[in-house]
């Protein structure tokens, strides 16, 4: 895909090669939105479906758009078939969006992990201990 000249990466992420992020039978492709692009993009999913026999559910699926005018919109969405999502939406608990979140859109996933922690065999550890923990665990 990208030594096709009418790919292009989302700007984000050029500087990675990467287009894409697979977790748990989930897959989040992020791309420039250009319909070219757009259209190499799902063709290049096609392939990979009918050679793997792996199919995106598409009552499941959800495109993101951000940035576009409404018609350059709508023709991707047509060219799809996927219903459009809206920004932000969590992903395995954590928010995702196209800008910066404050705080305040991480304090319910703070909170989970918050309770998490404190409800382990971690209440036995040392104050010092349990940094260590939360270091190793999330970083």
């Amino acid at each position: 895909m990208a030594k096709n000249v009418d790919f292009h990466y989302h700007p984000k992420y050029e500087r990675f090669n990467s287009i894409h992020i697979c977790f748990a039978g989930d897959l989040l492709m992020y791309y420039r939105a250009d319909l070219m692009a757009v259209n190499l993009m799902h063709v290049a999913f096609m392939k990979f479906s009918e050679a793997s026999r792996l199919h995106a559910n598409i009552d499941k699926s959800s495109i993101y758009i951000v940035g576009l005018n409404e018609h350059t919109k709508q023709s991707i969405v047509d060219s799809l078939g996927f219903t459009v999502g809206t920004l932000p939406f969590k992903y395995l608990g954590v928010p995702l969006a196209s800008r910066k979140l404050g705080v305040d859109a991480y304090l319910p996933l703070i909170e989970k992990i918050t309770k998490k922690i404190t409800c382990w065999s971690a209440k036995q550890l040392s104050y010092a201990g349990r940094i260590q923990l939360i270091k190793a665990v999330l970083f």
